[in-house]
């Protein structure tokens, strides 16, 4: 078994891949092999987080969840996730862009809320329309403020570091070969 940093960092590791996964999607062109492969990807988060050795249905998703100790929140939300790929897969339901982003944008939020245990968008972490956050702004306006101290240390250090460099290094003795 492995130790709760070790266990920690895989997760966060798997959470890391698995959003990058699907970012990729929301770019390309929905086809049938896309929502396959979004189900797929959630299937893999599924598996690992959950410990499930086995390929399930979705039926059998619902008993191995059943089964385990998280939110009620969180359970709701992987089930209507799973019902809607099933849907899409065996049912009549014809997948348009919008329902293919909220489809997305819900397993980032399921993957978050399951490791993390929160919610949150890209949006909401880098703040609207990519701006700075608060804490971001607090951060930067920290680092300019060094920026002129470091520099002079800097300068000092490599200014010391200059001089005690010889301009040419010395020859080796020893036997000259001349060709």
């Amino acid at each position: 078994m492995a130790a709760p940093k070790e266990k920690k960092r895989d997760e966060e590791i798997l959470r890391e891949t698995i959003i990058k996964k699907f970012n990729s999607m929301k770019k390309d062109k929905i086809t049938t092999s896309l929502v396959d492969d979004f189900g797929w990807t959630f299937k893999v988060f599924l598996k690992k987080h959950f410990n499930i050795t086995y390929e399930f249905t979705h039926e059998e998703l619902l008993k191995e969840i059943g089964k385990t100790k998280i939110k009620e929140d969180l359970k709701k939300r992987i089930e209507a996730l799973s019902s809607f790929l099933e849907e899409i897969k065996y049912g009549n339901l014809i997948l348009s862009k919008e329902h293919f982003k909220w489809m997305v944008d819900e397993g980032k939020n399921i993957i978050n809320l399951a490791i993390m245990g929160k919610e949150f968008t890209e949006e909401q972490k880098r703040g609207k329309m990519g701006d700075k956050t608060a804490e971001e702004k607090k951060t930067t306006k920290i680092k300019e403020e060094e920026k002129p101290e470091v520099r002079g240390i800097i300068k000092g250090f490599f200014g010391k570091l200059k001089k005690n460099i010889p301009k040419k290094a010395p020859e080796k003795q020893g036997n000259k070969n001349k060709v």
